[in-house]
Parts: structure tokens; sequence; C-alpha cells
């Protein structure tokens, strides 16, 4: 079966499996979760953590290895359903999966901030923040940090360099409530 077919078998049946990624030849962490959209070029994750849902992520299928769905993604599948948790999962965003530009637009339109993680080994990077512009070859967020001051400038990233976003994450969001300007 191949990895687009695995992916619309996942979404439709809403069943729990591992995203094993691989980025600039080297392994990316795996995601868990529930495959609630899809294209041929991306697909929207909700995570799953410790028998929560958390956010959702986008992750270019490139970047996929492998969708794994062994004994342990069935037995946390059935906790999850009989935790009454597999009942919440829902997406109603309207995210335009067609290129990185019409989801950020999407997200911005929506109104939530994201997390932009570029996992290339020699240039990682983990940017959190409100999106302040989309143009057709880069995105601009402004930075938070740890202390919830953003940062005055913005910060740039080119669509090569984005290897996962998140949005409409508890983190993201409560964070989001608590920003202040830097001085």
């Amino acid at each position: 079966m191949n990895l687009l077919s695995k992916i619309k078998k996942h979404c439709k049946l809403k069943r729990y499996c591992k995203i094993l990624r691989e980025v600039d030849g080297k392994f990316a962490n795996s995601l868990g979760g529930y495959i609630v959209d899809y294209t041929k070029e991306f697909l929207v994750l909700q995570e799953s953590d410790d028998f929560l849902l958390k956010g959702f992520k986008i992750i270019p299928l490139n970047t996929i290895i492998e969708i794994r769905y062994n004994q342990n993604d069935i037995c946390y599948d059935k906790i999850m359903r009989s935790e009454k948790v597999w009942d919440k999962i829902n997406y109603t965003h309207n995210v335009d999966l067609t290129s990185w530009s019409t989801i950020f637009i999407s997200i911005q339109e929506l109104g939530f901030n994201v997390i932009i993680e570029n996992e290339h080994p020699k240039e990682s990077t983990f940017d959190i923040g409100p999106i302040t512009k989309v143009k057709e070859k880069y995105v601009r967020i402004r930075y938070f940090n740890a202390e919830g001051i953003l940062r005055p400038s913005t910060t740039e990233f080119k669509w090569k360099h984005i290897t996962v976003v998140t949005f409409d994450d508890r983190y993201i969001n409560v964070f989001s409530k608590y920003l202040k300007r830097s001085e």
C-alpha cells in the first residue's frame, strides 16, 4: 500500500498512528496522533500524547518515511476510545493545503499563532509567534520568547526551511493570551 493510500485509510477510519519522518537524510522525530486532513503534498495530524488530544501539525508528505500502525498503536487507540477521548477528535478548520503560502494565509485568517520548525540537522530552529506577513516565497512571524515577550522585529522563513507547523495547540493558545511587547 502506498503512502497516500495509508493516509487516506487512517484518516477515514480515525485510527491512531505514528508518523515517522526524515529530514535531510536524518531521522526527524516521530509524531503520534490522528490524520484529520490531507492532500498530495501535506497532511494535518491532530497530535495525541499521554492519552490527550493536542493541537494540529501540518507536515509535508515528502518528509514522511513511514506511517506505523502496529499492536502498540492499536492498544493506544483502544484506550483513547475507552476513555472517550477518541470522540473528541474534531477538525473544523478550513486550512487550504494547496501550498505553504495558502496554509499560512488560512491559519492567519483563523487567528491562530503558530510554531514553525526547521528540523534540518545543521540549521534546526523552533520559532513561535503570530503570523505577520505571507508572500509567495516566505512567511514572517513575530517571535515571542519563554517570557512571552514579543520581539520588535519579524523572522522570515523560506518554504524550504519549514518541516512542520503547529497551530491551535493549547500551549500556543494559552501562552498567546499573555504576550508582552519588548520595551
